[in-house]
C-alpha cells in the first residue's frame, strides 16, 4: 500500500478514535489485510463492561484494552487473519501491543502521533516489521 493511499485509512482511524470513551487518550486504528479486508478498533473496556476508561480519580482502569490489542482480538474473534496486513493507528503502539501484532503477522505499522515510550516501535523494527510515522501529503 503506497503512502498516499494511507490517507483514507488514517482518517478512518481518527474517526474511530472518537468512539473511545477515554478522557486521557483516545486511540483508533484499522488493519488492512492483503485481501483488502478492513478491521477497525479503538481503546476501551472489554465487551459487556461499562465504557468508562478512567476511575473517579482520573486513573485508567487496568482492564482497558489498547486499540491494537483490541484490533488483534477482534480479527481473531471474526476469523480474519492479519498475516501480511498493514495497521494504521493514531498513536504509536506500546511494547505489548507490538508483540501481539507481530505474532499475528502484521507486516507494516503506520502511526500518527508518537507515544513517549518507543519500545514498541523498537521491537517491531528489530523483528523486520516496517514502521513509519504518518505524514500528511
Amino acid at each position: 500500500m503506497k503512502h498516499k493511499m494511507l490517507a483514507p485509512y488514517m482518517e478512518t482511524a481518527r474517526a474511530f478514535a472518537k468512539l473511545s470513551y477515554a478522557t486521557r487518550k483516545k486511540v483508533g486504528g484499522v488493519a488492512v489485510t492483503p485481501q483488502d479486508v478492513m478491521v477497525y478498533s479503538w481503546n476501551g473496556r472489554p465487551i459487556g463492561d461499562d465504557n468508562n476508561c478512567e476511575d473517579e480519580g482520573g486513573d485508567t482502569h487496568q482492564d482497558v484494552l489498547h486499540c491494537e490489542s483490541n484490533l488483534v482480538a477482534k480479527a481473531a474473534r471474526e476469523g480474519i487473519s492479519l498475516k501480511g496486513s498493514t495497521v494504521v493507528v493514531t498513536l504509536s503502539p506500546c511494547l505489548n501491543c507490538s508483540k501481539q501484532m507481530y505474532q499475528a503477522g502484521v507486516m507494516r505499522v503506520v502511526y500518527d502521533e508518537e507515544y513517549r515510550d518507543l519500545s514498541g516501535i523498537d521491537f517491531l523494527r528489530k523483528h523486520s516489521v516496517f514502521v513509519e510515522q504518518y505524514e500528511e501529503n
